[in-house]
């Protein structure tokens, strides 16, 4: 899969999350955020594919000519740490933003398994 079907995808993903949990005119309102949030997820996903092949290494070895050597961390391994957290930062102001109403709704969602379990218990 190519990137461009990668970020339709996942902005179709998105939208259908964000809908489930808002209105639709809360989406259509942030639909340029949900929009690059998507491009950095597709963007994200190619480059992890390429760690895990290894094909990008994440330290590199360098020599300035002037006699000195050693070793850094790869430029292409920088850009990805610094577009996840640009991802990470873009997603929570993206998830601050939704309506308190839904947003103490989602808070008031199971955490875990063991959350799921014991609200059955209380709930029958």
């Amino acid at each position: 899969m190519n990137i461009d079907e990668m970020w339709a995808q996942e902005q179709r993903r998105l939208i259908r999350l964000l809908r489930k949990a808002t209105s639709r005119e809360w989406v259509e309102l942030n639909r340029p955020a949900i929009k690059n949030l998507a491009l950095m997820s597709a963007q994200l996903e190619c480059q992890a594919t390429k760690l895990a092949d290894e094909s990008l290494a994440l330290v590199e070895e360098y020599d300035n000519g002037g006699g000195q050597t050693g070793k850094r961390e790869s430029p292409e391994y920088k850009a990805y740490e610094a577009l996840y957290r640009t991802y990470q930062s873009g997603m929570k102001h993206l998830l601050s933003a939704m309506p308190k109403a839904e947003a103490e709704k989602a808070a008031d969602q199971p955490k875990s398994m063991l959350a799921i379990i014991q609200g059955k218990k209380r709930f029958g």
